[in-house]
């Protein structure tokens, strides 16, 4: 629950800094979001080699995957995202 609400908060923040188009459907991109790093975490776990690391797991899979999930709520692409940010903020 605590990763959706990240999420949701950092696609607002996309939306606030003209990074996603206004209207965009935050709640859903959020909960799709959320569903697939949850099933990457229950893939990972079932792996036949536990003991890969999962943050490169999870890096790959937003670099390959999320790109496809925001392209139809894009507005433009910017260098400094709050969404490529969030490594940042932690």
């Amino acid at each position: 629950l605590a990763a959706g609400v990240a999420n949701r908060e950092q696609l607002r923040d996309a939306v606030a800094a003209g990074e996603l188009r206004r209207g965009a459907p935050v709640g859903s991109l959020a909960d799709a979001l959320s569903a697939q790093m949850q099933g990457l975490a229950a893939i990972w776990c079932m792996a036949s080699e536990p003991s890969a690391r999962l943050l490169p797991a999870v890096e790959r899979f937003l670099r390959d995957h999320l790109p496809a999930l925001l392209a139809p709520h894009l507005v433009a692409s910017k260098p400094q995202s709050p969404l490529t940010r969030s490594k940042e903020r932690s």
